[in-house]
C-alpha cells in the first residue's frame, strides 16, 4: 500500500489465489472486512503464490506498478472505470509515458487486434497474474 495506490491480491469464488489487482485508493468507495465469512476465507487460502514477488511491486507511480507487473506475468488487464466501467483492455506488450499508455491489443477470445492508447491520467485499476489473463495467454500460445 502507498498514499496513491493499493495491491490486493485477489481470491476467486473457488477460494484460491486468483492473481493481483492494484487499485488508485482516490477510486475506493467501499471496503469490508473483518467478517465471519472472510476469516473463514483467510483459513482455507494456501500460501500465497507469487507473494514475495508482490511485495517488491513499486506502487509509487502507475509507472512502477506496470513495471513490476510486467515482469510478474505476460498480460496486463488495463481499466479506465471512471470513463467505461464495462471496457477493459488486454495487452502482452504495453509502452508507458509520463502521460500515456500504448498497448498491443488481445481480445477476450485470444486474439492479438490491433492497439490501444489510453490516457494514463484516465487509469483506475489494473489486474496482472490472475486465471483469466493466464487463459487468453494460453490461448494466445496456442495459435
Amino acid at each position: 500500500t502507498s498514499a496513491e495506490f493499493v495491491l490486493i491480491g485477489v481470491v476467486g469464488d473457488d477460494i484460491q489465489h486468483n492473481g493481483f489487482t492494484v487499485i488508485a485508493t482516490a477510486d475506493i468507495s467501499y471496503l469490508r472486512w473483518g467478517t465471519d465469512y472472510l476469516l473463514g476465507w483467510e483459513k482455507a487460502l494456501p500460501a500465497p503464490v507469487g507473494h514475495d514477488q508482490a511485495r517488491e511491486t513499486d506502487l509509487s507511480s502507475w509507472w512502477g506498478i506496470l513495471a513490476t507487473a510486467r515482469t510478474m506475468a505476460p498480460l496486463v488487464t488495463f481499466f479506465r472505470e471512471r470513463l467505461d466501467s464495462r471496457t477493459c483492455y488486454i495487452a502482452d506488450q504495453f509502452q508507458f509515458s509520463d502521460d500515456m499508455i500504448v498497448g498491443r491489443q488481445i481480445t477476450t477470445d485470444g486474439q492479438r487486434n490491433g492497439s490501444f492508447a489510453m490516457r494514463t491520467d484516465d487509469l483506475t485499476r489494473v489486474d496482472f497474474g490472475g486465471s483469466y489473463e493466464g487463459g487468453l495467454k494460453r490461448m494466445l500460445d496456442s495459435i
